[in-house]
């Protein structure tokens, strides 16, 4: 039992040590939105509550939000 302690705090060191080793140093931002690009999406707004129409033929639900 011991030495299946000893292999497991090993691997957690090792899978530790491996994982701090990686970085480039330089801070990756998220690239900027482009506002002009419009994405059309179908959906069948039948399923309440995923997606239903409200009384002025917007479309709601959790699956558009």
């Amino acid at each position: 039992m011991n030495m299946k302690k000893w292999i497991a705090a090993a691997l957690a060191c090792s899978a530790l040590a491996l994982s701090a080793c990686g970085g480039q140093g330089k801070d990756a931002a998220a690239p900027a939105a482009n506002p002009g690009k419009v994405y059309r999406v179908a959906s069948n707004a039948e399923f309440a509550p995923f997606e239903s129409l409200d009384s002025k033929g917007n479309v709601e639900g959790f699956d558009v939000d």
